[in-house]
């Protein structure tokens, strides 16, 4: 027998310098991001980027646009 090891992937969200944790696994990165909106209203109209593999994480960032008024 080989010695394959599976091992299921964490994620981990990202808002500025602020690290979210996955609420849950099932959750799509839209999902989690509407989950987060109530506590960070800027997520609102923020892009989902990633994810990007760090070790054993994957890791989505929740890019803010920043616009003008007028």
């Amino acid at each position: 027998m080989s010695g394959i090891v599976l091992e299921a992937v964490k994620r981990r969200f990202r808002l500025g310098n602020r690290t979210l944790s996955d609420p849950s696994p099932i959750m799509t990165p839209e999902k989690v991001r509407a989950f987060y909106q109530t506590s960070y209203p800027e997520l609102a109209n923020a892009a989902i980027h990633g994810p990007t593999l760090e070790g054993k994480t994957n890791v989505y960032t929740f890019k803010v646009a920043v616009g003008t008024k007028g």
